[in-house]
């Protein structure tokens, strides 16, 4: 299977409902990347960033949360990655501050918004 054809099966996901700490969301949106693909060629990452939105959230009307994660495509099998940051706009913007501190990190928020800001 293609890279290409692989994307659009993981973005085929987009309207199907996702389990997350025993709550059923909405996959609303989801970005996807080809990340890496191993030397023989037969072993392909993809990362992806997702919108889940949750009806129910901590009794809430509703919460919106996003996703980091990856897929693995190996020997004809497209999985879901063991681990996955799943978090409120919120956390993550106090998580983004917080490390923002760091000049490693502070040096990878730079280079996304020159790359948003020249595109």
């Amino acid at each position: 299977m293609e890279i290409e054809e692989i994307e659009t099966k993981i973005m085929e996901q987009v309207g199907e409902v996702v389990n997350f700490q025993e709550r059923e969301g909405t996959l609303k949106d989801r970005v996807v990347n080809h990340s890496w693909s191993n030397p023989n060629g037969n072993e392909h990452f993809f990362d992806v960033i997702d919108l889940i939105h949750f009806p129910d959230w901590y009794e809430e009307e509703g919460k919106e949360v996003i996703r980091f994660g990856y897929y693995v495509y190996r020997d004809g099998n497209l999985r879901w990655g063991r681990m996955a940051l799943t978090e409120s706009q919120e956390v993550l913007v106090t998580l983004f501050e917080k490390a923002s501190a760091r000049p490693w990190f502070r040096k990878f928020l730079k280079a996304i918004l020159v790359s948003i800001l020249i595109s």
